[in-house]
């Protein structure tokens, strides 16, 4: 993330399988607050969903995975 241009770059892109996802504030276990919504890969203004992306956040959309997406509130 840089403040200064106002923009992420991820460089793994979505592969089907996993997914950036974009969050309205941190956690003491990372990512917290609400989804804001899936990061398209490469570079992103923070501001893409209307309200300021603070932390990013990879997730699987296997239902079994520890990082699934599910697991965050996502379907």
């Amino acid at each position: 993330m840089n403040n200064e241009t106002n923009t992420v770059y991820t460089s793994t892109t979505n592969d089907g399988i996993y997914r950036w996802y974009g969050f309205s504030g941190t956690s003491e276990l990372g990512c917290g607050g609400k989804v804001l919504g899936r990061l398209p890969g490469g570079c992103s203004n923070l501001g893409l969903y209307g309200e300021r992306i603070q932390c990013i956040r990879w997730c699987s959309t296997w239902m079994h995975d520890d990082h699934s997406c599910n697991v965050m509130g996502q379907g």
